[in-house]
């Protein structure tokens, strides 16, 4: 007796948050960095993950992962491809895109049951290890055929090579309706938001989900150069340019729920050019420029006792520096002082500030010196884009495997000094004079088994 057999839907049942959680699984981020950006608990998102697992019948985050790849979680506003994340490359050497490999014998499980989608999801992984083991050898092999570099060839950043590099990340979105230089803003949901800079026309907000820029409420003290983040569900400003020209103390507000602006603790001192990270539930500050000079100073700031307190000092002063948090760590990058542009880069550890430890640590040095950069984090991968130099600035990743710069693709409308880079999903985002989109994760395809 002969039978036909499908593949039938799998019914999965799948609530929003918890697709939402789901495609943050598949971009390897843990439950403590998902709790993070979703403002839930990690206890949470185990729940969450346990429903997860049992309705789509896997039992690992690997399975949920190639689960979330092969039907389609990951999809994106931008053009859909099928490779691996660009921002993985093997130790030392750049990366490869590797080549799909054919499908393996038919299975023949009971049509529909858990066992025949048990059965998919391990021959989607045995894919997969083939998959790898085809990019180890063909790494290899360009390795050992590679002549050496000379001594004149530098040593940090280098560009990936025209084979790994993928066509058409960049995308051009709407341009915001008041261009903005030394900007600041924030991730909230789907909205990309701008809330201080030089020729801002009040606050705006760009809709990922209706595709359109949109007014916010102004913020009761106009600056520049200012810092902002996301803690909890609301983005903190902190210092700034302000319209006389001098830095401000100011610390004001936004809850994106209510389009609403209130004020805070003044930071320690007036300053811009300062940089803000948000982490582990406090704001964190280092640096700026007072009126006079670059400073050293490094504050962390307490939403609940709506307080600031002194922390270690940075090892040099240093102004208009760009930073963002990567896997417990903040990474400070660039900026100015007394001694002019810098390279240096710095790793501070929150954890460490403490009497008798060593909380600051010397990073990879930029390959040249930069400031009035951005900087922001995806996937435990950061990002720096534009800065002041006398030659066109390419844009950065920070490969912490290997502990080094390496360029990517520069975007259409070059970044220049002062832009605004925000990260969101799978893409980063550029905003300044115009509105860009850069694909910096892809979604890995699986044939499907029969």
């Amino acid at each position: 007796m002969q039978y036909n057999h499908t593949i039938m839907p799998e019914e999965t049942e799948l609530s929003e948050r918890e697709r939402e959680i789901l495609r943050l699984v598949a971009t390897g981020a843990s439950n403590k960095e998902i709790a993070a950006r979703l403002v839930i608990s990690p206890n949470t998102v185990k729940v969450h993950l346990r429903n997860i697992f049992a309705k789509v019948g896997v039992a690992s985050r690997t399975e949920a992962t190639l689960y979330a790849l092969r039907t389609g979680l990951l999809a994106s506003p931008a053009p859909q491809m099928a490779v691996i994340p660009a921002a993985e490359p093997a130790p030392a050497t750049p990366p490869v895109v590797a080549h799909a490999e054919p499908a393996l014998p038919p299975l023949s499980p009971i049509p529909g049951s858990p066992l025949a989608r048990r059965g998919m999801l391990r021959a989607a992984e045995v894919l997969l290890l083939i998959a790898l083991l085809v990019v180890v050898v063909v790494v290899t092999w360009a390795a050992l055929s590679t002549p050496p570099a000379t001594a004149s060839e530098p040593p940090a950043a280098t560009a990936l090579p025209a084979a790994a590099r993928l066509p058409e990340r960049w995308s051009m979105l709407p341009a915001p309706p008041v261009a903005a230089r030394a900007a600041a803003g924030a991730v909230y949901e789907n909205r990309l938001y701008i809330l201080s800079g030089e020729g801002l026309d009040g606050c705006w907000y760009y809709d990922l989900v209706g595709n359109a820029w949109k007014r916010a409420a102004p913020k009761p003290t106009p600056v520049s150069h200012a810092g902002a983040a996301l803690l909890g569900e609301k983005i903190y400003v902190a210092g700034g340019r302000a319209q006389d020209g001098a830095p401000t103390a100011a610390l004001e507000v936004y809850d994106p729920r209510t389009d609403t602006w209130q004020p805070r603790a003044a930071l320690p001192a007036a300053l811009e050019g300062a940089a803000l990270v948000s982490m582990e539930g406090r704001l964190y500050l280092f640096g700026g420029w007072d009126g006079q000079q670059a400073v050293a100073g490094v504050y962390a700031y307490a939403p609940d006792l709506d307080r600031w307190e002194a922390r270690s000092s940075l090892p040099q002063p240093r102004a208009y520096a760009a930073a963002a948090s990567v896997d417990g760590k903040v990474i400070l990058a660039g900026g100015q002082n007394a001694d002019g542009t810098l390279s240096s880069v710095l790793h501070y550890f929150p954890t460490r500030d403490a009497p008798g430890s060593t909380s600051w640590q010397d990073g990879t040095p930029l390959p040249e010196p930069r400031a009035h950069a951005s900087a922001a984090s995806l996937a435990g991968v950061l990002y720096l884009v534009g800065g002041e130099a006398n030659a066109p600035l390419a844009p950065l990743e920070y490969l912490q495997q290997t502990s080094e710069w390496v360029s990517f693709e520069a975007p259409p409308q070059p970044a220049g000094s002062l832009p605004l880079l925000l990260a969101l999903n799978t893409h980063l985002y550029l905003l300044g004079e115009q509105a860009q989109a850069y694909q910096a994760i892809y979604n890995l395809s699986f044939p499907v088994i029969r």
